[in-house]
């Protein structure tokens, strides 16, 4: 192509330029650009065609189109003695108000030196400031870009003298069309007459590059593709430059396309050979309807997919055989049996159907449930993909708030309660409160006037206030009269411990018939209460004749508990780790209160404690435990899991019932709650479990009652109760007066919390 730029004109183009009337001359920069030719516009060709461009290839007015109905061009160019004027067709008005264009830029970029690497100079109109630009490329890129910028502004002119909009008469697709036209004075253009440049015309946002709508039907993106034939100024027009008329040239596109010789007279530029006719597109690798496309209707690489599942293949589309349509390229896999990952692994379009995949499921117990859905654990299992919540402390709720399984657990609902104090003393079960917590449902009685009956009758927490106590030992006359210790002897068992300091004084700790308070050595374990406590044997009421006190020799240094008979729990009686019962730790003998040395010689249970101390000889050595018979058995409230001389284990005595049978035995003290279906401690009169040795039921019938302590009304001075002639008789095992047994179950607590406190 650089041949056809030269310095100078042959004689041939100095003849034409000669038969035109057009002479070189000056021309003034003062030229005005107003005047802008109304028919002397030469299409832009290139090879001879004129340049065409399709519509919808850009926005809006941006899109640079040609009318292909009239045969009109995308671009023009005309001349005259002062103005090189440009002209290009868009798909659209580029005015937004009068004189005032669209925020857009068109331009055509020009080639003076025939090297295509690169142009020299750019002339736009600027939309957004509404003026036309002469700029020179100073840095070229030199790789053929039409984004290559044009950096140095050498004119501006002002868009309303030097640019318009030319409503066209056509339009190419169903919107209005327009003309814009520009000018730019050929003195300030700087190329000389008769001199071939090339242009490459479209649309851009900047006015200094072609970096928007390119004029091109074939797809061309760089200059080499884009440039038209070349024109040249010849004094006072712009003329296609004629040095190439005879080279090859072809039109058309495709199958219809047809090669000829450019045909060139300076006026017009045209190629003589005529386009084929178009045919029906078929997938064939050639352009058969002659529309610039190759199997365009065929999808021909598109990315395509065969088969379902894990036997998906990737390909692209390709011509059929046939030609007469297009098929992917590639075989499906192979189905292989199904497993739980998520893949259609045997490939019948359902992922993971032979498992329970997607199923609503839950994890965590109580208010830690959480709901979920069954996923993939492993190719052949599913789990829960809930996560259950965090357990809190359990609240009295009816919520199972530490979520192990039971609600309202460990608050100890259902266990017996007692409210009120004396008298009002009443028996209740636990239950939730309104602040989650827990109560007491029983309702106390209603305070009386107190009277000296050893009865709490006003409720105050004292009992029998301003009534005599005589012995002055901490217990009313009346008091003692309930539960059968001497008014007038503080110490009646003469065991060093005033009556009113016995230990658990109402009941029987080692079930031999004597409440605590009339046995000397209430737990059985060898040593007298007082020798435990603490006490010496000075008290005046307790007479040493009775050979029932000890004095403690370290003062009460060293203490038991006088209702424990083995207080450290190591499996040896206290009274054998004192073996000379003086309450003083001696050189050689074990520690009562310290369980590590508790080991030592036993031949049968007894050795181990009461009947009932839950404690049995094995292997020569005192063991937690029980027999079902023959030997020691547990602690009333528990029972032995076995039911013979084998050794078994205390536990609680069943809570479930159906009847009194299940809460243990008939003089176990514990009945059945038949509604609640809970086992708690009772008696009853009749039809119905009964109390231990040495204690008598308050009810005489079949309605639940209290197992107390069996009390007399008289003192024989040998420490064998006897009851009052005459008096009535409740259920008992050794005969009580019924009238009493109110007030001696008032007693019994009373003692019971003060001994607590």
């Amino acid at each position: 192509m650089a041949s056809i730029f030269r310095p100078r004109r042959s004689a041939g183009s100095a003849l034409l330029a000669a038969a035109l009337g057009l002479a070189s001359f000056a021309l003034p920069a003062s030229a005005d650009a107003q005047n802008f030719p109304a028919a002397a516009w030469k299409p832009l060709v290139r090879g001879g065609v004129r340049l065409a461009d399709p519509p919808g290839d850009a926005g809006s007015a941006p899109d640079v189109v040609s009318d292909p109905m009239t045969g009109g061009a995308a671009a023009y160019f005309a001349g005259d003695a002062n103005f090189l004027y440009l002209r290009l067709r868009i798909n659209d008005a580029v005015l937004q108000a009068p004189a005032d264009f669209k925020a857009f830029g068109w331009v055509c970029l020009i080639d003076t030196d025939g090297n295509l690497a690169s142009h020299e100079l750019s002339i736009g109109v600027l939309g957004s400031t509404d003026v036309v630009e002469l700029r020179r490329n100073t840095s070229p890129q030199n790789d053929g870009s039409p984004a290559d910028i044009s950096e140095l502004l050498v004119k501006s002119y002002p868009a309303s003298t030097h640019a318009r909009a030319v409503a066209a008469s056509s339009m190419v697709s169903g919107d209005a069309d327009s003309f814009i036209d520009w000018a730019v004075a050929r003195v300030d253009l700087g190329i000389a007459n008769q001199t071939p440049f090339r242009l490459a015309c479209g649309s851009s946002s900047d006015a200094q590059s072609l970096a928007g709508d390119l004029i091109s039907d074939k797809g061309a993106l760089t200059l080499a593709g884009l440039v038209a034939d070349p024109i040249a100024l010849y004094g006072g027009t712009c003329l296609y430059d004629c040095l190439d008329s005879g080279a090859p040239c072809d039109v058309g596109v495709g199958a219809c396309l047809a090669t000829g010789l450019i045909q060139c007279d300076g006026l017009t530029r045209s190629c003589d050979a005529f386009p084929g006719e178009p045919g029906t597109e078929t997938c064939n690798g050639i352009d058969d309807d002659c529309n610039g496309e190759t199997d365009e209707n065929f999808g021909l690489g598109m990315p395509c997919d065969v088969g379902i599942g894990a036997c998906v293949a990737s390909g692209v589309l390709v011509c059929t055989g046939d030609e007469t349509t297009s098929e992917c390229n590639v075989t499906p896999g192979t189905p292989v049996p199904e497993m739980c990952n998520g893949i259609d692994d045997d490939c019948d379009g359902e992922t993971d159907e032979d498992f329970d995949v997607g199923v609503a499921c839950t994890s965590g117990l109580g208010a830690c449930e959480a709901a979920g859905v069954k996923v993939c654990s492993g190719p052949n299992t599913t789990q829960c993909d809930a996560q259950p919540g965090i357990p809190e402390a359990e609240a009295c709720n009816g919520i199972d708030d530490d979520c192990d399984g039971v609600v309202d657990n460990g608050l100890g609902l259902g266990d017996l309660c007692m409210v009120g104090v004396g008298a009002c003393l009443a028996q209740g079960v636990v239950v939730c409160d309104a602040s989650f917590g827990t109560t007491c449902n029983a309702m106390p009685g209603l305070p009386a006037n107190e009277t000296c009956n050893g009865v709490d009758d006003d409720c105050n927490g004292v009992t029998d206030e301003g009534c005599a106590d005589t012995d002055g030992d901490g217990l009313t006359d009346a008091e003692e009269a309930l539960l059968g210790t001497d008014p007038n002897d503080a110490d009646t068992d003469d065991d060093g411990v005033p009556d009113g300091a016995e230990p658990s004084m109402a009941e029987d700790t080692d079930g031999d018939g004597l409440i605590n308070a009339l046995d000397p050595d209430s737990d059985a374990d060898g040593l007298f209460d007082g020798t435990e406590m603490g006490y010496g044997c000075d008290d005046p009421a307790t007479n040493p004749a009775a050979m029932t006190c000890v004095p403690d020799g370290d003062l009460g240094a060293t203490t038991t508990d006088p209702t424990k008979a083995d207080t450290d729990g190591g499996g040896k009686l206290d009274g054998l780790e004192d073996a000379d019962h003086d309450g003083v730790l001696d050189p050689g003998e074990t520690n009562p209160n310290d369980p590590s040395d508790d080991a030592y010689a036993c031949f049968k249970d007894v050795d181990c404690g009461n009947p009932v101390s839950g404690s049995v000889c094995e292997a020569g050595a005192c063991v937690p435990g029980c027999r079902g018979e023959g030997g020691n058995g547990c602690p009333y409230g528990e029972v032995c899991s076995s039911s013979d001389v084998s050794r078994g284990v205390c536990a609680p005595a069943p809570n479930e019932c159906a009847k009194d049978a299940d809460c243990g035995a008939a003089d176990s003290g514990r009945v059945c709650d038949i509604p609640a279906r809970l086992c708690q401690a009772g008696c009853r009169g009749a039809a119905g479990n009964g109390c231990p040795a040495g204690s008598f039921c308050t009810s005489e019938t079949s309605t639940p009652g209290v197992c107390a302590p069996e009390p007399t009304v008289g003192f024989e001075g040998n420490g064998v109760f006897c009851e009052a002639a005459g008096a009535g008789r409740g259920r008992r095992t050794g005969g009580v007066p019924f009238a009493l047994v109110l007030g001696l179950a008032a007693f019994v607590v009373r003692r019971l919390s003060r001994r607590a406190s």
